[in-house]
């Protein structure tokens, strides 16, 4: 799992050129946001993103949006190869874009195939107008997806009360990533944030897509998998290391999320 920090700052989007693109291969990565849209289009493999709580399962040429503000991970069984393309809003400060919210889930579609191809191979290509061409296809593309995939255009209180629940997520997540190894319930978060363990339950539900107890457990197990691949350390050193007191417990919450027990995940490896 790429430990990512929770809330990503693309510092280069603001300081350089306002649409960064990449290709990546992962089985996985953790929740996090920005303030920038992204737009991820699966090469090969495939798996289920998660955006704002909802899972769209996507795979080869479907492509997955990822709405500026929008709690966003990934996670599959199989090495996936996607293209990513990071966009600064403020590419469309002129044209009014506004708070619109397009679908996460984006069919295999030919003309974002085409779109997304063309700006992949001027950003390889590199050349003396490679930058105008991937700023003219990434609107055009954006252009495509608002006019057939908008799901609804919030006001602006809509718009500041979704910023606002992310934010309270985002102190949860934050805490949950720094303090994994160590004893963690749902009523220690809740006191430590100011809310009631009920509420603080419910928002981050709805936000990650998981109860607070199933994402520390998969947390852990992720961090366990690592150092069973990469280290000699004992299972049940590698089990207290990561927060896990009792070794049975360990191993069932481990083969739950993993498909088999630690000794066999490490020999497979």
């Amino acid at each position: 799992m790429n430990d990512l920090k929770l809330y990503e700052n693309i510092s280069e989007l603001v300081e350089r050129f306002p649409i960064k693109v990449r290709k990546y291969s992962v089985t996985q990565f953790t929740p996090h946001w920005h303030e920038h849209i992204e737009i991820l289009y699966v090469l090969s493999g495939g798996g289920r993103f998660f955006c704002n709580a909802k899972a769209s399962d996507a795979h080869s040429c479907e492509t997955v949006f990822v709405n500026s503000g929008e709690l966003h991970s990934f996670s599959s069984e199989e090495m996936t190869e996607y293209i990513c393309i990071i966009i600064n809003p403020s590419l469309f400060s002129y044209v009014n874009y506004g708070n619109v919210i397009l679908k996460s889930k984006i069919p295999d579609d030919s003309a974002v195939t085409k779109c997304i191809e063309r700006i992949y191979e001027e950003y390889e290509k590199a050349d003396s107008c490679s930058n105008l061409i991937i700023m003219g296809e990434t609107c055009l593309l954006m252009a495509h997806l608002v006019k057939n995939y908008t799901e609804k255009q919030l006001s602006q209180y809509e718009y500041d009360t979704r910023m606002a629940r992310l934010k309270k997520v985002n102190m949860i997540l934050d805490c949950i990533h720094e303090h994994y190894s160590e004893p963690i319930t749902t009523s220690m978060l809740a006191h430590k944030h100011h809310f009631s363990e009920s509420h603080m339950c419910r928002i981050f539900k709805n936000a990650v897509g998981v109860t607070v107890t199933e994402y520390i457990n998969g947390y852990r197990t992720d961090k366990a998998a690592m150092l069973l691949k990469n280290t000699d350390e004992s299972v049940s050193d590698i089990a207290e290391s990561v927060g896990f007191d009792n070794l049975n417990y360990f191993d069932r919450v481990f083969k739950k999320y993993k498909g088999l027990p630690p000794k066999e995940y490490r020999n497979n490896s």
